[in-house]
């Protein structure tokens, strides 16, 4: 009962006018009531006996007092109020404003007064502070409650307001400084955009990876530009880099890079680390990602914070003030940086750049490790070809050379050039089929004879099957002896139905059997083997070949001789 009646007296006797008005009407009905009841001299409540002024101050006092009481009262509340607030500014941090229904400052706290002031902002008018699309929904508000939002710069700050109204069209306004969490906010989003472009860098590294031209310092150059160049946030710059490599003999190998206006550049001569108390940088960010700031005043002068690092790297990377270092594998990673001191953040996208780093390191070692393997077994296939012949292990070597040479003198692509490399010298692994008395008969073959030879395309390509490594290599196995105008076998096939690295090798077979001595013939001279390729002899006609082959092989036809002489058996 009590708590009903003080929640509907309390909106009451916070507004004078409404209190001196309920309770002057009821101190004058009760003054009423007590004439009414005990007047015995039936003497009216207001008497015209008692003069005017009398019977108007006394009608006036009852809502006098009351009106003067919650005035002064709710008056001295609100100083209080101000008092409490203004002592301790440190308790409040946040601006406080109160405006009346008409616009009129009620309460500024200290914070909102000195920064109205701090920006000359009049203080009758605090609403300046706020943006002023704002400041017209608020001049121009409706019937409907006011709950608005939003975020002000003033120079490096950045204040959140909200702005409130009561149901009395009283004007509530706040303001936060939320520099920091802005702040906050711009370095998440730097570092998000950086990871995001290490990543991006990382997936087309990956899209043009090849594990026999990969090269691990420019990748770093890229992936370490990419970051530089994704970076939002101006704090702190990242003025050099320097990736570590542990040696086998225990020795580490450290390339620096330095970063300067977006660019990334690497210095081409490594630093060879040896392991001393140097290491300490290394070694500080090996279980975690770390970071130092030289501090003043700790302890510690600016040349001792140096001590940490070889004096090669000093030379190269100057006066160090701030770096981070990570550990991954057998890369560690330690950035340099200048201006405002590094931070966690910073030392986060350098982790994510070793973790990277690492990786691609140890993807291109174990993949050229494959691939080493791989094209031995094919080298290995390919002499075990040649072992019943009278051809030397020499001229796989040279037939691989040769069509490495016509490929690049035709503009082939990088990948076409990089596989007839090592795939044309399978063209006759299927002559293991063939028998030894056949490949070493030092007479003329029999046409039984001839007819099995013929067969060691076929062979062959059954021998390479079906794997896509193999499919190049495969394809000049079993087309290599198909001439362009037909004339060939096993198919007899013409033109472009001949694959492009079965008829570039068929030329460089046909000059290397040329080149060579045979039971039959002798050696010819480049010269005339030249001649008969070009020219004709009887046996070997210049369409034979495809003319663009033909037309490279002209083109390079010396270099076709240095390679025979380079490589003789």
């Amino acid at each position: 009962m009590l708590n009903t009646l003080q929640r509907h007296l309390t909106p009451i006797l916070e507004r004078p006018p409404l209190a001196a008005l309920v309770v002057g009407g009821l101190i004058h009905l009760l003054g009423l009531l007590n004439t009414l009841c005990f007047n015995s001299e039936g003497r009216p409540y207001l008497s015209s006996d008692d003069g005017l002024w009398y019977n108007l101050f006394k009608i006036a006092i009852p809502f006098a007092v009351p009106w003067l009481i919650t005035a002064f009262g709710r008056r001295l509340m609100l100083t209080k109020m101000n008092q409490v607030m203004l002592k301790y500014p440190e308790m409040n941090p946040d601006m406080i404003i109160r405006l009346k229904p008409k616009g009129e400052v009620e309460f500024i706290n200290r914070v909102t007064r000195e920064f109205l002031q701090q920006h000359a902002f009049p203080l009758h008018n605090p609403l300046a502070l706020l943006p002023p699309a704002v400041q017209e929904k608020i001049l121009h508000r409706n019937s409907q409650r006011l709950k608005i939002s939003c975020n002000t710069h003033f120079g490096e700050k950045s204040i959140n307001f909200l702005i409130r109204d009561d149901d009395e069209g009283n004007l509530f306004i706040t303001g936060r400084d939320v520099t920091a969490n802005h702040r906050l906010q711009q370095r998440l989003n730097s570092v998000t955009t950086q990871l995001s472009g290490l990543t991006d860098a990382l997936d087309t590294a990956l899209a043009h990876y090849d594990p026999l031209q990969f090269e691990l310092y420019s990748s770093v150059e890229n992936l370490l530009e990419e970051m530089v160049r994704a970076q939002t946030d101006n704090r702190t710059e990242l003025t050099h880099l320097m990736m570590i490599e542990s040696q086998e003999d225990g020795q580490r190998q450290a390339h620096i890079y330095s970063v300067h206006q977006g660019r990334v550049r690497c210095d081409p001569t490594p630093i060879l680390l040896s392991a001393d108390a140097r290491d300490h940088a290394i070694n500080y960010g090996k279980e975690e990602v770390k970071f130092l700031n030289f501090e003043e005043g700790h302890g510690q002068s600016l040349e001792q914070f140096q001590q940490r690092f070889h004096p090669e790297v000093r030379a190269k990377v100057g006066t160090i003030r701030s770096f981070a270092t990570y550990s991954s594998g057998n890369t560690a990673v330690i950035a340099f940086y200048s201006g405002g001191d590094v931070d966690f953040y910073d030392a986060s996208v350098l982790k994510g750049l070793a973790i990277t780093t690492e990786s691609l390191s140890r993807v291109s070692l174990e993949s050229l490790q494959i691939e080493n393997a791989f094209i031995y077994a094919m080298d290995a296939l390919a002499r075990a070809s040649e072992a019943n012949d009278e051809d030397t292990g020499a001229h796989i070597v040279r037939i691989n050379l040769y069509s490495r040479a016509i490929a690049v003198a035709m503009g082939l692509d990088y990948d076409f050039v990089k596989t007839i490399h090592y795939s044309a010298q399978m063209h006759d692994v299927g002559k293991i089929h063939i028998s030894p008395n056949i490949l070493k008969k030092p007479g003329k073959l029999t046409d039984e004879e001839f007819k099995a030879m013929q067969a060691h395309p076929i062979y062959g390509a059954k021998i390479l099957g079906d794997s896509p490594q193999m499919e190049m290599a495969a394809e000049i196995a079993r087309y290599h002896h198909e001439k362009f105008n037909g004339g060939g076998y096993p198919f007899n096939l013409k033109g472009d139905q001949i694959p492009l690295s079965a008829r570039i090798v068929a030329i460089t077979d046909v000059y290397d059997a040329l080149r060579q001595a045979r039971v039959y013939k002798p050696a010819f001279s480049h010269e005339k083997a030249l001649a008969i390729i070009t020219e004709g002899d009887g046996r070997t006609s210049p369409d034979d070949f495809d003319p663009r082959v033909l037309a490279a092989f002209e083109t390079i036809h010396l270099q076709m001789d240095e390679i025979f002489c380079a490589n003789p058996g």
